[in-house]
């Protein structure tokens, strides 16, 4: 009887526990994919601005470190974010589990 209700009290957490993994993971690719379609818009927006500063003289390295300067900014925000969001996941999912039925100490 206790064997059965610990086992069905393990199957409920794993179910939680993969069901919240899944998740994380769709969350995690949907931002990066998120990240890379910013980045390509903005890169795609500026093409005009990028010939008309070689017209201008800019040579192609300092408009590449200008797109990656400006992409990186992009990617701090998005990582800072992905980070706030993993930790309060991290915290539902703790808190899920300490709500858990635990059997009582023999």
């Amino acid at each position: 009887m206790f064997a059965d209700s610990l086992r069905q009290d393990l199957r409920i957490g794993l179910r939680v526990l993969l069901k919240q993994k899944n998740f994380c993971t769709l969350a995690v690719t949907a931002l990066a994919l998120g990240i890379c379609g910013v980045m390509n818009f903005s890169v795609n927006q500026r093409t005009s601005e990028f010939g008309i500063r070689m017209a201008l003289g800019a040579d192609s390295t300092s408009i590449l470190a200008m797109v990656l300067r400006q992409g990186s900014v992009q990617l701090v925000l998005g990582l800072g974010l992905a980070l706030l969001i993993a930790t309060l996941g991290g915290q539902g999912i703790q808190n899920a589990l300490s709500n858990m039925n635990s059997p009582p100490a023999p």
